[in-house]
């Protein structure tokens, strides 16, 4: 048996064992506090408020849109609200509850969709991902009041465009960044000028982006807000050539048409009303429209969204007897006084051309104003007005390039630089086989015209009004964006004054002029005003023929150029002209009734 002072010492031996262990352990303790304290302080500290504090991107408002007039502006912004979540908050979403199931409704989405775009996210695990756009004002209300119900949610205002129903070919709009726009410093929650002007002038119109630092709870909920400079800049206002009442009248008259109704100064290219038919509504790109909605848009076979004014590739037909006139006048081809008889077609070859009427002997002051086809078929193969030479002047009058008009797409046609066959010339010099142009470009060839051989390019942008020290331009720079911040004033487009004697432009004007007075469509025309213009029936292998129209106005101090193009309508005279007489009435704030006004005769 042990004795009492062996069980004493038993158990002080384990007393002190144990204060050993807890000493120990206590010590130790003590230093891994004074290390995690002290040694890894910086660490942990920059770790907790990372978790704690969180940079906000702040997207400034995009700059507005104003018309010629500067009173109300096109586009302007207003708040739009989106529903937002966390990336590592997905287990949340399944933890559903009668209040959480009703709000989901509302929104018209499952837990199942937002655990698909929570997968598909690439963003940082403290930035929000949008999984509903563009809810309700009341909606985003109904989210913040029962906040303790889904506490995962967070609704996020950012600015929204707010389109007039005006214009959407030239404004364009604003949509969801890509994987592109991602590696050129965007941010998955930003919008990008997709089309139109708010793609061209997208660094103009975008401002500066800002950042803030915010306070956020374990949800990623703000609960404060940091007193941080921002640095974000709001973006800078266009201001427009574009008249309003012109381009909402001309939307008009296209109102049940398919093609390009457009007018144009010629004293300084700016665009005054320009419309492509059919066209689509651009807020269904920006207020949260389904994708189903938006493929329907996109895919439409009418082609709504493209904009036939600078996309839309045509046989000119009969217009291009302008150019054909320069050159035969020019090489010495023909003159004023040269006659050729037309008795309603002619042999080429073994081949028949014909002439929509019998017009007699005629020279080239009566062949344009009557389009006689036959003349110029003589012009083209008993003088040698051959391809080369066509290619030659069209190019010369801008054809076959393109514009570089401040909108994206822009494409330039085709001029055949030489022959295939014998008869290519004769088909060539009344704007028919392989010769393609946009409408755009035949605002531009008219426009040489009217200012007596030379064209400014054509733009939409006020350059009075662009700032100069804004620099718009970057690496990744794509076609048809603003590239020059210091215009401050018209470019000329194309000059052929040192090529083209003026005495030739000027029997051209007149023969124009003529077009009117003597031409077959002789409706009644604008009191007082002398209206220049060209129309064409071009052949269409696909259907009935694209009617033209291409004139100014004033004759003696031309302000205003106008180019009509209905598709698949027939003829020029009876489809474009009246379609451009309206145009012209409404420019000189007539009230003329349709069949008062005449811009041209067939063909």
């Amino acid at each position: 048996m042990f004795t009492e002072e062996y069980r004493e010492t038993l158990i002080r031996n384990r007393i002190k064992v144990i204060a050993i262990i807890v000493i120990v352990a206590f010590g130790i303790t003590i230093l891994r506090l004074g290390y995690l304290q002290i040694m890894r302080r910086d660490y942990y500290v920059k770790k907790s408020t990372g978790n704690r504090l969180h940079p906000v991107r702040l997207t400034p408002p995009r700059g507005m849109i104003y018309d010629r007039h500067n009173d109300t502006p096109i586009v302007d912004n207003e708040t739009a609200f989106d529903v937002c979540i966390l990336p590592d908050k997905e287990d949340y979403i399944w933890r559903t509850n009668a209040r959480k199931n009703l709000i989901f409704s509302k929104l018209g989405i499952k837990p199942e969709d937002i655990s698909k775009k929570l997968k598909e996210s690439r963003c940082r695990s403290y930035e929000p991902i949008v999984i509903k756009e563009n809810i309700d004002s009341s909606l985003a209300a109904f989210i913040s009041e029962n906040n303790l119900h889904v506490p995962e949610l967070i609704v996020r205002a950012r600015p929204s465009r707010n389109y007039e129903n005006i214009a959407p070919h030239i404004i364009g709009y604003t949509a969801p960044v890509n994987e592109e726009d991602l590696r050129n410093g965007y941010a998955m929650s930003d919008m990008i000028g997709r089309t139109g002007l708010e793609s061209t002038y997208e660094k103009y119109l975008r401002g500066d982006l800002g950042w803030r630092m915010v306070e956020v709870n374990t949800f990623g909920q703000v609960v404060r807000e940091l007193p941080l400079p921002t640095n974000v800049q709001i973006g800078q206002n266009l201001y427009l050539t574009l008249d309003r009442h012109l381009q909402k009248s001309a939307e008009e008259i296209m109102r049940d048409k398919t093609g390009v109704l457009m007018a144009m100064d010629p004293r300084d290219g700016g665009i005054l009303a320009m419309v492509s038919k059919p066209d689509f509504d651009p807020s269904i790109f920006t207020s949260g429209a389904s994708d189903d909605e938006k493929n329907l848009v996109m895919n439409d076979p009418n082609k709504s969204l493209l904009n036939r004014a600078i996309m839309g590739e045509y046989p000119p037909g009969s217009t291009f007897k302008i150019i054909s006139a320069t050159a035969a006048l020019t090489e010495g081809k023909i003159t004023e006084h040269t006659y050729f008889h037309c008795s309603g077609g002619v042999y080429v070859g073994n081949r028949f051309f014909r002439c929509h009427n019998v017009h007699g002997s005629v020279s080239i002051r009566e062949a344009l104003p009557k389009s006689c086809n036959v003349f110029f078929y003589n012009v083209a193969y008993r003088t040698g007005l051959t391809v080369p030479l066509l290619h030659k002047y069209a190019k010369m009058f801008g054809l076959g390039d393109k514009t570089g008009i401040d909108l994206p797409g822009e494409r330039k046609g085709n001029i055949p630089e030489k022959s295939h066959y014998s008869t290519d010339n004769v088909n060539m010099v009344i704007g028919q086989g392989a010769v393609l142009v946009t409408p755009i470009q035949m605002a531009n060839v008219i426009s040489v015209i009217a200012n007596r051989g030379f064209s400014y390019k054509p733009h939409f942008v006020d350059y009075s009004k662009l700032p100069q020290k804004r620099d718009l331009s970057d690496k990744n720079e794509t076609e048809g964006s603003y590239e020059n911040s210091e215009i401050t004033k018209p470019e000329i487009l194309v000059d052929i004054r040192d090529k083209v004697p003026i005495e030739v432009i000027d029997l051209i004007r007149d023969s124009l002029l003529n077009v009117a007075k003597v031409g077959l469509c002789k409706y009644a025309k604008i009191r007082d005003i002398n209206i220049c213009g060209k129309t064409g029936t071009a052949q269409n292998p696909h259907g009935k023929a694209h009617a033209w129209y291409i004139g100014f106005a004033p004759y003696e101090n031309p302000r205003i150029v106008v180019v009509a193009l209905v598709e698949n309508s027939g003829l020029g005279s009876e489809n474009a002209a009246p379609v451009a007489g309206q145009m012209f009435a409404h420019y000189f704030k007539r009230e003329v009734k349709l069949e008062d006004t005449t811009v041209a005769f067939k063909r």
